[in-house]
């Protein structure tokens, strides 16, 4: 709603209005010493009030209407102005007799864990007390055994019978002595002991208790919010966020804003414009200040408001957070360097993975290797990419994101290029294992790329880089036609292992994550870094602290909880099944082409359909084409449901007798519908979570990907055509299903209808109300 003059007059007037009463209810007959203007004058005393102008429906007269943010010094509801939002404050019956109950059960519970403290301390000073006795007797019992071992000693070998029985009654005496006085001591303490579990059993009971009304009081609470909207329709406060919230954070509907908009609703007043600003004591205010100039956001330096922050605020307002600071430096030089090198590591892996499709044929005939040990070569790459995934999300919380990327692109180089030289099937599954591993430290410069990116473009950005990904497929079927069946496989291997080299080499152009180093408090280190990316932008940051961050946690439960559940379960099952298909088909598509009867190679005796597999793969290129267009005009549950119905209807086809040609564009289309559902899934998942969770988000959903590849493996290599047709479809509908039913994202820029400003920030959007 805009601010316009009148709005700014009206506020001008109630801070005049203010300052000539003293008193902030004004409009009362009796004047409440709580109110006093005087209270502004506190270090803390100043407030937020807000006002608006508009029409009321019945009289056609002009109405202003004015609110207060919160609370007004401890009070709720102050005559004349707007009553709060949730009914259910502090001063309501019903929260009085609720708040009552939960105090009294707090009193009960510190007693009882005051006498379950004097409890265990009885019972540690009569034990201490017991031992001590018992510890005299023990002594006493030494004593009395080396006197029987002198004893004994002196009789010699004339010793009798009933000597040697009376000594060891004797010692047996002093045994049982001991033990009594043992249990005399356990007998003694197991009674305080007993009350003390007693009342633990007891505190614990009622801390349940009190939790369980604590917790229905919130609900109450937070249900008793409830916002009208234009159309004049009603809704719970927590209905209006998107996706639905179980807890409304802190503060939100106290603002002075939605108390206004309710009231006029309440009054029937149509709403025009709003006005808000911040007021103080005069004494607080410099009266060179120009009187009618009003904040960007509302707050103006009006009679009774604050023109000179203190220390203490002005840092408050620089302070920024790591996302704010992303936006402002827009996307130039620092993003397109950063572009490049995230392109090179998804080549890296898609090159690695592609030439499974053959390595997986070569080895089986070198090593004559059959039923499950041939996939046993590819599998080898997803079990490491899975043990990756793990693997590198510690180590990138725990040592950082550059030196993980670091630890990534070596592994993928070195035991790349080494599966050139493997003997058997154990050293290339080793081999294979080490390229999947590093493959799982791959994800670093794609999550820095998303940090940096503005949230305008990130849609199109992240989806561009899957272009490289298409440049690897090539680049590996490029290399096959040309040197595979007169190099051998083992060449193909060390030219495949190119791109993974260059990525070690872009590691010169990746800094240090700015979020993982504010979450360690080394926010110099991470100010450096982005005024280093404002300078390559030619973007002036100006003054700016970074505000402190949570840590992200590995918890999965942190997945299924706060209305979580829902879109984890989607997330999972797309990722799963983009993986399982797409992976499926390329592993495929060598095997079910070797039956084409047309032109394969311009070499004699080629034994793979290399014209069929580029093809096919040129599908992956139209699909990179065609995202960039449709994410930015189709949702991301759409694009997901619109390309595994694809694959699910056209790869069937594919085993099935059709001609060469028909084969061949049923494979591009598959491929293409495969492409796309991996390529929007990987971008939906991290936009799926709130900030809190979505470092978690990712990391999990990526390794659920990794099992779908790794399960695929094991399923693509069947013998029984349409067995494979039948299951891929099956997945692929699944997922379709899962697409279909996937919310909206609550990442800002996670939808076409998302609107932003010069600065990158969002200011319309159907997730908002």
């Amino acid at each position: 709603m805009a601010r316009t003059a009148e709005a700014e007059a009206e506020a001008r007037a109630v801070a005049r209005a203010v300052e000539r009463a003293g008193r902030l209810d004004y409009d009362c007959a009796v004047a409440d010493g709580r109110f006093s203007a005087t209270a502004l004058e506190a270090w803390d005393g100043g407030k937020m009030i807000g006002v608006l102008v508009g029409t009321e429906r019945s009289s056609g007269k002009r109405v202003t209407l004015k609110a207060f943010s919160g609370q007004l010094f401890g009070a709720w509801r102050v005559e004349g102005w707007a009553p709060p939002v949730g009914e259910l404050t502090h001063d309501n019956v019903a929260y009085v007799e609720e708040h009552a109950k939960i105090q009294r059960l707090s009193e009960r519970i510190a007693e009882a864990e005051s006498a379950e403290k004097e409890a265990r301390a009885a019972a540690t000073a009569e034990a201490a007390l017991r031992e001590g006795e018992l510890e005299a007797l023990n002594k006493a019992a030494k004593a009395a055994q080396k006197a029987r071992r002198r004893a004994r000693a002196a009789l010699g070998d004339d010793a009798s019978a009933a000597d040697i029985e009376a000594l060891d009654e004797e010692s047996r005496r002093s045994k049982r002595q001991v033990a009594a006085a043992k249990q005399v001591i356990n007998e003694a303490t197991a009674t305080m002991r007993a009350r003390a579990d007693s009342l633990r059993e007891r505190i614990d009971e009622m801390k349940t208790e009190r939790k369980t009304l604590s917790q229905n009081l919130q609900e109450n609470i937070w249900d008793s919010y409830k916002l009208p909207s234009l159309s004049g329709d009603v809704q719970p406060l927590r209905d209006v966020f998107h996706p639905r919230v179980t807890s409304i954070p802190c503060g939100c509907g106290d603002c002075a804003a939605p108390k206004l908009l309710a009231w006029a609703h309440a009054r029937d007043v149509v709403p025009e414009s709003i006005a808000e600003m911040w007021i103080v004591g005069r004494s607080r205010v410099d009266m060179s200040a120009d009187p009618a100039r009003f904040g960007a956001n509302g707050a103006g330096d009006v009679p009774g408001t604050d023109a000179n922050p203190s220390r203490t605020e002005s840092r408050a307002s620089n302070l920024s957070s790591v996302a704010e600071i992303n936006d402002t430096l827009g996307w130039s030089t620092y993003q397109w360097r950063l572009f490049v090198v995230t392109g090179l590591c998804i080549a890296a892996e898609s090159v690695e993975v592609n030439l499974l499709s053959f390595l997986t044929v070569e080895c089986a005939k070198e090593w004559n290797l059959t039923g499950a040990r041939v996939d046993h070569v590819a599998g080898s790459v997803f079990a490491g990419e899975v043990a990756g995934c793990v693997l590198f999300g510690l180590l990138a919380d725990a040592i950082g994101r550059r030196p993980t990327f670091a630890m990534g692109t070596v592994l993928v180089a070195v035991f790349g290029l080494a599966t050139a030289f493997a003997r058997n099937l154990f050293e290339m599954t080793i081999l294979g294992f080490g390229v999947g591993l590093g493959i799982g430290g791959f994800s670093v410069p794609y999550d820095l790329l998303c940090e940096f990116c503005p949230n305008a473009a990130r849609g199109v950005v992240m989806m561009a880089l899957w272009i490289f990904w298409t440049f690897g497929s090539f680049m590996v079927l490029i290399l096959a036609s040309a040197m595979l069946e007169t190099q051998g496989w083992r060449m193909l291997c060390i030219y495949c292992a190119i791109p993974s080299i260059l990525s070690m080499f872009g590691l010169m152009f990746v800094d240090e994550s700015p979020h993982w180093l504010v979450i360690k408090g080394r926010r110099k280190e991470a100010d450096a870094i982005l005024r280093k990316a404002a300078e390559m932008n030619r973007v002036d940051l100006g003054e700016f602290e970074l505000e402190s961050e949570d840590f992200g946690t590995l918890d999965v439960g942190v997945l299924f909880r706060d209305g979580n559940a829902y879109r984890t379960i989607l997330i999972w099952t797309c990722q799963f099944c983009q993986t399982f298909i797409y992976y499926g088909i390329v592993l495929y598509l060598p095997r079910a082409f070797a039956r084409i009867s047309g032109p394969t190679s311009t070499q004699s005796g080629a034994q793979y359909p290399y014209w069929a597999l580029i093809l096919s793969c040129a599908g992956e290129f139209v699909a990179a084409v065609i995202v960039l267009y449709a994410v930015q005009r189709y949702t991301r549950s759409q694009l997901i449901f619109f390309s595994f119905f694809v694959f699910a209807c056209s790869f069937p086809f594919v085993v099935m007798d059709v001609p060469d040609v028909y084969m061949v564009v049923l494979a591009m289309i598959a491929r293409m519908a495969a492409t796309n559902a991996g390529n929007v899934c990987w971008l939906a998942s991290p936009e799926a979570y709130p900030t809190n969770v979505r470092a978690t988000g990712h990391g999990w959903a990526n390794l659920i990907a990794r099992i779908g590849a790794l399960v695929t493996t094991y399923c693509a290599g069947w013998h029984d055509h349409d067995e494979v047709a039948a299951l891929y479809a099956c997945v692929a509908l699944i997922g379709a299903a899962a697409g279909y039913m996937l919310p909206p994202g609550v990442m800002p820029g996670s939808e076409p209808s998302d609107k932003f400003d010069a600065k990158g920030r969002l200011f319309r959007s159907k997730k908002q109300s």
